[in-house]
């Protein structure tokens, strides 16, 4: 009955080992993906522009729109 126990905690083992292995190859995976992408020259480099290019880019419009009133 012991061998019988001790064989079906080693299976147990083995099970809970492979499950955790497998967790930790989809995590390694999503790792280098997000690697790659952020080396690729594929993507943009900028999805987003920073807030101060915007509010920049927001004060010369109207600046521009201020000046072509006065005229």
């Amino acid at each position: 009955m012991n061998a019988l126990y001790g064989r079906l905690q080693q299976q147990a083992m083995l099970v809970s080992m492979k499950e955790i292995y497998g967790w930790l190859c989809i995590a390694g995976l999503f790792c280098l993906l997000m690697f790659f992408l952020k080396e690729s020259s594929l993507r943009p480099h900028r999805f987003q522009p920073k807030f101060s290019t915007l509010r920049k880019g927001i004060k010369h419009e109207l600046k521009m729109e201020k000046i072509l009133k006065e005229d």
